[in-house]
């Protein structure tokens, strides 16, 4: 597989922002170099890294076309839903483990003391998905199965649950986590991205730090 890197927000990044603009050229850039540029599907670094697009379903682009600067530009990908949050972090994460270098880009938001400052996605299998819930309650954390607004579980891409997992002041040891989801049966992947990034770009109006696995 070709060399490729991913931008993870933030969607709060407006286009007059200069980590905008780095991030579009960056991206062309990039892509005339014949990497493959993978994104979130919103808003903001996202949109800079796809040229100043927001990739959303047309009913999704319905709901927010009136809310957008006239800068930002709306791409139809038909009627599929917007993807985020581990809906896709299963396929994302085959994708990434067969490239040859992965560089990661964000703005500088994204650089957190402790990982699970937010909910942590589970992906979990339908199959009495009532238990594993319990179970990822016993972890230390408050899970809970990810609803859509008409009370239906959400669907991954797989047709799996999406369960949310609070750590209250983050998750203490991501590692130990990411094993015993990885060892429990009906856990079918997370949101915990581990030593997967060989660089890490991140984008501020101080300009650019760059991290590197060692």
């Amino acid at each position: 597989m070709e060399d490729f890197f991913r931008f993870s927000g933030s969607a709060r990044t407006i286009p007059e922002d200069p980590a905008y603009d780095y991030t579009r050229r960056f991206a062309k850039a990039m892509a005339e170099k014949n990497w493959m540029v993978i994104t979130g599907a919103g808003p903001g670094i996202m949109a800079a890294g796809h040229g100043g697009q927001i990739l959303l379903s047309s009913a999704t682009a319905s709901l927010l076309e009136d809310e957008l600067p006239e800068s930002w530009s709306l791409l139809d990908l038909g009627e599929h839903q917007l993807k985020g949050l581990g809906r896709a972090a299963l396929r994302e994460k085959i994708v990434e483990i067969h490239a040859r270098r992965f560089l990661v880009i964000g703005d500088a938001s994204k650089a957190v003391p402790r990982l699970g400052q937010g909910p942590l996605p589970v992906e979990i299998v339908t199959f009495e998905s009532e238990v594993h819930v319990r179970w990822l309650n016993s972890l230390g954390c408050r899970a809970e199965l990810w609803r859509a607004a008409d009370s239906s579980p959400v669907v991954t891409d797989n047709g799996n649950y999406l369960v949310r997992c609070w750590f209250e002041g983050g998750i203490p040891d991501a590692y130990t986590l990411a094993r015993t989801l990885a060892d429990r049966p009906g856990i079918i992947e997370h949101g915990l991205f581990l030593d997967m990034a060989d660089e890490v770009a991140l984008a501020s109006s101080d300009g650019l730090q760059i991290m590197e696995r060692k």
